[in-house]
């Protein structure tokens, strides 16, 4: 009898993996992953790791073929170098806002309706909290500067509004009194009057209450200044006393 020997010789080999297919540049290729599989003449197949891999180039952008080399055989996979993310800084802030812009002496700030935008240099905004006021002073009247600064990555951006602190200067009696002539003996009838305080920026309030009138003498038949009082502050207007008919 004769006998024949089978000799089995490697026919291809596959890949499966790796696990790691995206890259940026300048990364380092990871294998992890990556099944390395022989396939034999006589229909077996085994993992292998004796292998060699050639191809990778993380210098440059795009798609890259793999080649993975098993003793005389090649298989290959793809993978993709993609360019590095722009490091986003940040360029400036801008502010809307707030709602409240005008102060009595002595008022807290009130930031209600303060809106700061971030704005990038990849052309992104970005509504941002975390910023810090400074420059508010309502202890003097006058047109006030406010600064918010706004950190981020190291790098501080400033923006500013402008809010105005006014101050009571006097009162004015804006309406006069629906009745201003008297006769002798008659007292004096407030009805209809509007007393208003007077402020640093020119503007008026209506005073609701809290003044009072004096100075008035039913008796002294002519023209008569009627002091009107409010804190600190006074204004007079004019009536008329007559003789009774």
């Amino acid at each position: 009898y004769l006998t024949q020997k089978y000799v089995t010789s490697l026919e291809s080999i596959t890949v499966s993996g790796p696990t790691k297919t995206q890259y940026e540049i300048g990364d380092e290729l990871d294998l992890t992953g990556l099944v390395v599989t022989a396939h034999y003449s006589d229909g077996s197949e085994a993992a292998v790791e004796d292998y060699e891999v050639s191809g990778f180039d993380s210098s440059t952008a795009g798609e890259k073929t793999i080649t993975v080399t098993y003793q005389d055989k090649t298989a290959t996979f793809t993978v993709n170098v993609k360019e590095a993310a722009p490091v986003v800084t940040l360029e400036s802030i801008t502010v809307s806002g707030p709602t409240k812009t005008e102060y009595e002496i002595g008022d807290e700030l009130d930031l209600t309706g303060l809106v700061v935008t971030a704005h990038y240099s990849t052309g992104d905004e970005a509504t941002v909290t975390g910023y810090e006021v400074s420059g508010f002073d309502s202890s003097t009247a006058g047109e006030k500067t406010v600064t918010v600064v706004y950190e981020e990555g190291g790098v501080a951006k400033t923006a500013e509004f402008e809010i105005t602190v006014i101050e009571a200067v006097g009162i004015t009696v804006t309406k006069l009194p629906n009745k201003t002539e008297y006769f002798v003996g008659e007292k004096l009838d407030q009805t209809g009057i509007q007393v208003s305080l007077k402020y640093s920026d020119n503007s008026t309030e209506p005073l609701a209450a809290g003044y009072s009138l004096a100075q008035y003498d039913p008796d002294k038949v002519g023209k008569q200044q009627i002091r009107v009082q409010y804190m600190n502050f006074v204004a007079y207007f004019e009536v008329t006393v007559k003789e009774r008919p």
